[in-house]
């Protein structure tokens, strides 16, 4: 009982409140956005899961970014609230990402058999439902008495994010043409650069060598690597495609 209540002071104290209530308003908002605009046709769908997927990603890289910021500025007013607003952040991630899928699988596919599904779009689901798995055992063990409980499993089980924030790209990569636009490779590539560069700015700060410091930048090296091959190459395919057709039109 103790553990429930000081679990309830935890999470309605502080930032957390905030950012949960923000969550839930911006939920609110697109599914206003998307209806008022689209509403009634399969666009409203469409909008609707493509939005909440991308504040998934959004709020998982602010989650992400938490510690760098904290390391490389620690007189940044304010440290404690940065630091407790992080699980928060990654609980809100794990709501996006589960809409995203929902929506996507029950009322754009609705709710077909996946196996009946085109290859590719199995294997990007499977990626996905992965992902979502990871992002969901995190949200769930989010509380300081889980934490205490398991120990080094506990950091275990969120080092994990890394290979959920790769499965993610990838998952979007192949079957997403909204994820292959210019204007999200070039966000997607100045962000892997940015945690590049902090990582590197902490490992000379610190002079000091670590198993998750080095897996963090040896990620984003992943993550640009992928993004400027994988994710250019589905991006030419596409405008090739999209060309092809309008020359048929004509």
């Amino acid at each position: 009982m103790k553990d429930i209540t000081a679990t309830i002071k935890y999470w309605f104290g502080g930032v957390r409140i905030y950012i949960a209530l923000i969550t839930v308003l911006i939920t609110l908002e697109v599914w206003w956005w998307a209806a008022t605009l689209f509403g009634g046709t399969q666009l409203e769908i469409i909008r609707t899961q493509e939005v909440y997927a991308w504040l998934s990603v959004l709020y998982l890289t602010l989650a992400l970014l938490v510690s760098p910021v904290a390391k490389l500025f620690p007189k940044i007013p304010g440290k404690s609230i940065i630091y407790d607003s992080r699980r928060a952040l990654g609980i809100s991630a794990a709501w996006f990402a589960a809409l995203h899928m929902l929506i996507t699988y029950f009322k754009q596919f609705g709710g077909i058999n996946p196996l009946q599904l085109p290859a590719t779009y199995q294997r990007s689901m499977l990626l996905g439902v992965i992902a979502l798995a990871i992002l969901i055992a995190m949200a769930a063990t989010s509380v300081n008495a889980i934490m205490k409980k398991w120990g080094v499993w506990w950091f275990r089980l969120h080092r994990l994010v890394y290979a959920a924030i790769i499965l993610v790209l990838v998952h979007a990569f192949m079957i997403g043409a909204h994820a292959t636009t210019t204007v999200v490779l070039v966000i997607l590539s100045a962000l892997a650069l940015i945690w590049i560069a902090a990582n590197i700015a902490i490992l000379i700060k610190s002079n000091e060598v670590t198993i998750s410091r080095v897996l963090s930048i040896s990620l984003c090296i992943i993550v640009l690597a992928g993004t400027l091959t994988y994710g250019l190459d589905q991006h030419f395919q596409q405008v090739q495609s999209a060309a092809e057709a309008k020359g048929h039109n004509h």
